[in-house]
């Protein structure tokens, strides 16, 4: 889960937000393993805000609905709440940095 998430970050500092949704969506799949109560705890948080984030961009509103609601079944109804905070928000803060290493991928 870990993995795909820090490269769905990666990817959006990048600018390239659709490998970014897909990694983020990847990292979810994965982290849907782990109990509820480990979920409502874990990165898995940063993920979904990432997915939601990018989801509203990229995609129709009726393709978000199976997102949104696979949220409820994995986090629970209070989902928008959880991915709501502001800590979260700041994870799609892109640094103001002009130089950033280069990257092949």
């Amino acid at each position: 889960m870990e993995g795909y998430r820090i490269s769905g970050h990666l990817y959006y500092l990048r600018g390239r937000h659709k490998p970014a949704f897909e990694n983020s969506l990847l990292a979810m799949v994965a982290g849907s393993q782990l109990s509820k109560e480990m979920i409502r705890q874990s990165t898995f948080l940063h993920a979904a805000y990432l997915a939601v984030f990018l989801g509203e961009k990229l995609k129709p509103k009726d393709e978000l609905k199976a997102l949104e609601d696979q949220l409820d079944v994995w986090i629970g109804e209070d989902w928008r709440e959880l991915i709501g905070g502001t800590e979260l928000e700041k994870s799609t803060v892109k640094p103001r940095s002009k130089y950033m290493p280069p990257v092949p991928f």
